[in-house]
């Protein structure tokens, strides 16, 4: 069996890589939140739906409600404490 010679750049397969894994958990993360969104329809339906809302060409757009809903909530600091102790 014949092999190739091409080399394999380790760095560039690794970018690669990195890219498909975040792609992948975006789109895992964008799956859990049309799940949350629209609770009331099947999950594939669901994200099918949220896709549909937030293409430019879509004919379907989410609510003021729904956009709120989508952002991600924040924490308060810990330290609320503004004048220090004393």
């Amino acid at each position: 069996m014949a092999r190739s010679n091409k080399s394999i750049d380790l760095g560039s397969l690794q970018t690669e890589l990195e890219i498909a894994t975040r792609t992948l958990k975006a789109a895992q993360r964008a799956k859990l939140k049309a799940d949350f969104m629209f609770q009331d329809m099947k999950p594939e339906s669901a994200y099918a739906r949220l896709k549909a809302c937030c293409s430019p060409t879509g004919d379907q757009r989410l609510t003021f409600g729904q956009v709120i809903r989508l952002k991600p909530s924040r924490k308060p600091p810990r330290n609320t404490n503004v004048l220090g102790s004393r």
